[in-house]
């Protein structure tokens, strides 16, 4: 079956097609990075990766020895959907339900050249200080074993031991985990409508 090219040639398609393009346009003469990425790339401690059309957005740091870490995260909708059954909030009011999304979930991968390291399953939190929570803690001893996606993703971070979670807590630290870099994923994970 051969599709007729006048579907795709209506006054309306026209229309649509004019649009766009003028809304393209105007994305991308209107839109300014804002300051906090700005400030976050100027440092340069992170290599940032974005494909265009992509929502997987990563950073990636070279550690001392032949380690490296890399932060990835997705695109986020800027609005919580908890509300959306009947797009209405908690309270039954819909404009409740269009609330800014408080947390982005992101992993820190940290490997060696062999392919062994850990990832921390992590969200960002609000507030000063502190502004992430892990959620979980996986080892893997090669490149098959970290992308596998069966994979167990490791214990519940809260039901380690305090002193183990401190030392993963310091250790995502010195790999360079800072107030700023979760920063830096909130504010580019809802920086597109």
């Amino acid at each position: 079956m051969r599709m007729s090219s006048v579907a795709f040639s209506s006054p309306a398609c026209a229309k649509l097609s004019k649009s766009l393009a003028s809304e393209l346009q105007h994305e991308k003469e209107s839109y300014e990075q804002p300051a906090i990425c700005k400030q976050f790339l100027a440092d340069q401690t992170w290599k940032f990766d974005e494909v265009e059309g992509d929502v997987n957005m990563s950073i990636t740091r070279q550690l001392t020895g032949d380690k490296t870490a890399v932060v990835e995260w997705q695109l986020t909708s800027p609005f919580n959907d908890a509300g959306f059954d009947g797009m209405e909030g908690e309270d039954g009011q819909g404009e409740d339900a269009m609330e800014p999304a408080e947390a982005t979930d992101f992993t820190v991968t940290v490997e060696n050249k062999a392919g062994q390291g850990l990832i921390f399953y992590c969200s960002t939190a609000a507030g000063e200080g502190h502004r992430y929570v892990i959620g979980n803690c996986r080892a893997f001893t090669s490149v098959a074993e970290k992308e596998s996606a069966s994979s167990y993703n490791g214990p519940e971070f809260e039901d380690l031991d305090d002193n183990m979670q401190e030392a993963f807590d310091e250790y995502l630290a010195e790999v360079g985990l800072t107030d700023a870099v979760c920063d830096f994923i909130d504010a580019t994970a809802v920086k597109y409508e």
